[in-house]
């Protein structure tokens, strides 16, 4: 309880996050993961890495994912989906690339 100069208020409950700020963090998170997983590989990253990457603390990753093999798995169907639709006959990326790409989930 606060107090005011007319007496004591009660503080307003704070309105939970938007879903569009949700989805926003939680793609800030995703983004974060694939880089660090692309140089130091899945085993070398900790949810920790992930999220000072994000510029985020710990206890919120757990908002967006169950576990870091969850985060993972997200990732990975991300990557399948966004390859899905560049495999259309006007997408730019080359099978090659896709390659690369793919191969970052191949590291330990």
């Amino acid at each position: 309880m606060q107090w005011t100069a007319t007496g004591p208020t009660r503080p307003k409950p704070s309105m939970p996050p938007s879903r569009k700020h949700h989805n926003r963090i939680r793609d800030l998170v995703l983004q974060s993961a694939g880089r660090l997983f692309n140089r130091h590989g899945f085993n070398a990253v900790s949810i920790d890495d992930v999220m000072a990457e994000a510029g985020l603390t710990r206890g919120s990753f757990y908002c967006y994912f169950s576990s870091k093999s969850d985060l993972y798995a997200q990732l990975v169907a991300r990557v399948v989906h966004e390859d899905r639709e560049n495999l259309k006959p006007s997408g730019s990326e080359t099978g090659a690339r896709r390659q690369d790409r793919a191969g970052l989930f191949v590291r330990g």
